[in-house]
């Protein structure tokens, strides 16, 4: 839903001028008294005008945030508890760890690594702990098992390979332990953006027909990583979810399958359809710009340097968020020049239409290049 035609809301005006003229108007019409500007009931007045502001400011506040659009914290999960939202907890990070012992157990023989076992990232209090037993027999010296982080949140996530590797719990027998995938999908509590989009998209999910926004809901109350959902039928019954990772990331199997498991279960999915979870297909570009600034503006020309470079990386985050948004050297055009460039010259990107099926990702560093002054 597009909220920006949506006029913005006032319940009350808690303007201090205007309740200050209000005040002193009330008072001066009831007294017959005109009230000089060093007169201390008008100062008096003054006062209780302050506290009114406030008052006015708790009410306006107040009303809006039982409206969906300007609902936060726990507002919003009382709206939510209307349509049956409610907010998606933080969820740890996971890992695979490979167990190596020091030697194999023999024919016959097996070493148990018991559930719960900690592993550790070096330098940190994160702990990754293993999902179940881990059972290596006979002459096998190396084992894998899924973990999780002790730690709910996305500070688990993005160690690679390799880098968990302090074994904390000693069990006799094993001489090493490390990941071989890297650290994911570990998710902070759903933010007030993401829940307020589910609330909003929670009546298709009544429907027991399989509209398209119902998918969209089903698919970003599987995890709060899933930032947007691209729903397609490429024929009667067949249903395709794209789905996008937060920060404009391709997701991985485990983000898909944890998708796939709610789309299919047997209270969500219409009994017809037949659906399957898939990530966008990236499609590459670059960015190479060069920008100059008007020389009444040379005295801010380090700011301004500043500016543009989180112009583009805005761009960046923009272009890369949202499923088959269109690879558009506009919008960067606007960000850089809104950021204080007098004029640009961009290389790349050029326009390119992308498909529902798509979503743009930048390939290398963004080639930023700022050629000086020049006059008006």
């Amino acid at each position: 839903m597009n909220t920006a035609i949506i006029p913005e809301i006032s319940f009350a005006s808690y303007d201090p001028n205007e309740i200050m003229t209000d005040l002193v108007t009330l008072y001066e019409t009831t007294t017959g008294r005109t009230l000089a500007q060093g007169d201390p009931i008008r100062l008096f007045i003054s006062a209780i005008a302050a506290a009114t502001v406030q008052e006015r400011f708790i009410l306006d506040d107040s009303a809006r945030n039982v409206m969906l659009r300007y609902a936060r914290s726990e507002f919003l999960d009382a709206l939510g508890d209307v349509v049956g939202v409610t907010r998606l907890g933080a969820v740890s990070s996971t890992c695979t760890l490979e167990f190596t012992l020091s030697a194999a157990p023999g024919a016959g023989n097996s070493l148990t690594i018991p559930a719960g076992t900690r592993v550790s990232k070096g330098g940190t209090t994160l702990y990754w702990a293993t999902d179940y037993d881990l059972v290596i027999s006979d002459e096998a010296v190396t084992g894998s098992v899924d973990a999780t982080c002790l730690t709910t949140g996305i500070e688990g996530n993005g160690f690679g390979v390799g880098e968990v590797a302090t074994i904390v719990d000693v069990v006799a027998g094993v001489a090493s332990a490390v990941n071989t995938s890297t650290t994911a999908n570990g998710s902070d509590e759903e933010d007030d953006e993401h829940l307020r989009e589910r609330i909003r998209l929670a009546p298709s999910s009544f429907s027991c027909a399989g509209p398209r926004d119902a998918y969209k809901f089903w698919a970003k109350s599987a995890s709060a990583l899933v930032s947007d959902v691209s729903v397609l039928s490429p024929s009667p019954g067949a249903i395709d979810v794209y789905v996008l990772k937060t920060g404009g990331q391709l997701p991985d199997v485990d983000l898909l399958n944890s998708v796939d498991a709610v789309l299919n279960d047997d209270a969500v999915r219409p009994l017809t359809d037949n659906v399957t979870v898939k990530a966008p297909t990236g499609v590459d570009y670059t960015i190479a710009i060069e920008y100059w600034i008007v020389d009444d503006d040379e005295a801010e020309s380090t700011n301004i340097q500043e500016a543009v470079a989180d112009a583009v990386d805005s761009y960046i985050a923009w272009q890369s968020g949202k499923i088959g948004r269109d690879i558009n050297p506009s919008k960067l055009e606007s960000l850089v020049m809104n950021a204080g460039a007098k004029r640009v010259d961009i290389t790349a990107p050029v326009y390119v239409e992308l498909d529902d099926t798509e979503v743009a990702q930048l390939s290398g560093e963004a080639d930023i290049t700022y050629s000086g002054i020049e006059a008006e």
